[in-house]
């Protein structure tokens, strides 16, 4: 048969638009198997089968095109190389819809599989964001000491190595909280990479036997428990700095991070008054009013010893302030004018220790000197990108100036560097509440509460968040839930008033003015605000603002508020907060 003929009759029998049809239909069964298989869990080898049978299967179906015709009694065999035109259009016809919903089915599968890469792409990169990144956890070291009592020190030094490393912007440095939550407990490098989102784990452990230490470091790949480095170290107590700075640069080398040819360098301190400087960090990580009071007596010892260490009179500044605003072992006068002063000295001694900044800012926050607190706080930032104070500051200082964005933003940075602190999960979902966004508000309050099953508090906002979703049984039994005489009252009254219940809404509103009103002025405010009673929302508001209520800042944020924005005393009463021009409370 001559080639003319022969394209003449692979025309006539329809050869290359079934051959295409083929292809087509055998192309979108590969693309139907490849979303198929991952949802059911089949091996991979399935698609790989079935695209070698569709190649084989190819020229059998051109084969069978060129001896067989579809006709309306089935499959017939030609037995002539001529055809009859009305025979052939009306095959091309069949073939060509064939073709054409072959193409639909395709577009149809590419538009499904389109979205699926999509939603795998997104899942990838909130479950392994770490690979796309270098980033650490520095465990709590192991304390090796004959007499086992010098886990403060061991904890410490862990410590400043994380403070040390947290300095490098490009490095994702997981915070102390979380770091130090496998103390004692079985779990291997791969399981804590994966919880905490990182590549790498630097563990060790430390004796320490008089002026002598051996501390033994090991820096981990996460993705296959791979050893990359390790070290020990046999020296007198005076090269702990030096210790901590050859640890640091060693790891920064081993993670490729450059530092314009500079290094970690800690400052020096007598080394007496650094390991006093230890016991009191340790202590004051407890957060209750004893360990408070020793960690400040400490502190206060190593500064006798050495009153050029930095770092111990940030710690200092920051024991007053708590020591005034939570626990009474200061006026406010008295603990405004010393936590300052330490905090001003940290500065002086060392002008880029970005925990002085953040201690001054705090303070003149809560001086309501909006402007030197914003300056301080940009400084931190600049000198502590990554140090997870500084952004909690941030976090805190944003929301007192009404920018909630702003605040969620940092919040989610915290939780990002600091990822077991089911803490910074309550106060996300309080964040997240005000700004009305209830889903997200609801999914990390919920966490929290699963780890603090106990916390009034935690039950105290879940009823907000039931309650502004419509769930009014869920809120009153969520309030139960809450034994605090002060926070249970005050939700009680809101959340009777909203479901209805006014005539208990009104007796409880008056106990709690008579219990609690002579400090709880930005909270009676915000009860009259959710009751829409402007006159005295605003009474009390003014209260608030004359006592110099440090709450009354973050209280503003509540969305209850918006019930009065349109009054014309809401403006004045924003201006003479004394806020900066890019403060995020409402103006109308």
């Amino acid at each position: 048969m001559k080639l003319h003929e022969f394209l003449n009759q692979l025309k006539q029998r329809n050869v290359v638009k079934s051959c295409m049809a083929y292809a087509i239909f055998a192309w979108a069964l590969i693309k139907f198997l490849a979303i198929l298989v991952p949802a059911f869990e089949i091996s991979n080898v399935v698609i790989r089968i079935a695209f070698i049978i569709m190649i084989i299967g190819l020229p059998i179906w051109g084969f069978l095109s060129w001896h067989f015709e579809m006709t309306a009694d089935g499959f017939k065999k030609i037995y002539s190389n001529r055809i009859k035109s009305d025979d052939t259009k009306t095959k091309g016809r069949k073939l060509d819809k064939i073709i054409l919903s072959g193409i639909c089915l395709i577009i149809v599968l590419l538009i499904v599989n389109l979205f699926r890469s999509s939603s795998d792409t997104e899942n990838t990169n909130l479950s392994h964001d770490s690979t796309n990144e270098k980033s650490i956890a520095v465990l709590a070291f192991t304390d090796m000491s004959p007499q086992k009592d010098q886990e403060y020190f061991s904890d410490g030094i862990s410590d400043e190595i994380i403070n040390l490393l947290s300095k490098v912007t490009e490095l994702k440095v997981i915070s102390r909280i979380s770091s130090f939550s496998f103390k004692g407990k079985d779990v291997t490098t791969e399981e804590i990479g994966e919880l905490l989102n990182v590549n790498h784990i630097l563990d060790g452990s430390i004796k320490k036997s008089g002026n002598t230490l051996r501390i033994s470091t090991q820096l981990i790949d996460t993705k296959n428990g791979v050893q990359q480095w390790s070290k020990s170290y046999d020296r007198p107590m005076n090269d702990i700095f030096k210790i901590q700075d050859e640890i640091a640069n060693f790891v920064l080398q081993e993670l490729k991070i450059s530092l314009l040819g500079d290094t970690l360098a800690s400052t020096t301190v007598h080394p007496e008054a650094y390991n006093l400087y230890l016991e009191a960090k340790l202590l004051r990580d407890n957060r209750d009013a004893k360990s408070d009071s020793i960690a400040e007596n400490l502190i206060r010892k190593s500064i006798a010893i050495d009153k050029d260490y930095a770092p111990a009179w940030a710690i200092l500044s920051e024991l007053i302030y708590s020591g005034s605003f939570s626990y009474s072992r200061y006026t406010i006068e008295d603990g405004m004018l010393q936590g300052k002063d330490a905090a001003n000295k940290s500065r002086e001694l060392d002008p880029n220790y970005p925990l002085a900044y953040a201690s001054l800012a705090s303070f003149d926050r809560a001086a309501w000197d909006f402007k030197s607190a914003d300056i301080n706080l940009k400084k931190a930032i600049e000198l502590g990108p990554n140090n997870d104070y500084v952004i909690y500051e941030a976090a805190s200082n944003a929301l007192d100036l009404g920018r909630l964005d702003e605040a969620i933003y940092y919040i989610n940075k915290s939780i990002r560097i600091d990822p077991v602190n089911y803490l910074l999960k309550y106060t996300a979902g309080l964040y997240y509440l005000w700004n009305e966004e209830y889903e997200k508000a609801a999914e990390q309050m919920e966490q929290y509460i699963i780890k603090n099953p106990q916390s009034g508090f935690g039950h105290n906002f879940m009823s907000q968040i039931y309650l502004v979703s419509g769930q009014k049984d869920k809120a009153l039994e969520a309030i139960q839930k809450d034994d605090d005489p002060f926070w249970r009252l005050y939700r009680e009254c809101i959340i009777n008033y909203t479901i209805g219940d006014l005539d208990k809404s009104n007796k409880q509103l008056k106990d709690f003015i008579k219990r609690f009103g002579h400090e709880g002025w930005p909270n009676v405010a915000h009860i009259y605000a959710c009751r829409d009673e402007h006159d005295e929302a605003f009474r009390w508001l003014d209260l608030s603002y004359e006592q110099r209520d440090p709450s009354l800042l973050e209280i503003l944020n509540y969305p209850e508020f918006k019930n009065l924005y349109d009054d014309h005393r809401w403006n004045p009463f924003i201006d003479k907060l004394g806020l900066p021009d890019d403060h995020g409370f409402y103006k109308n």
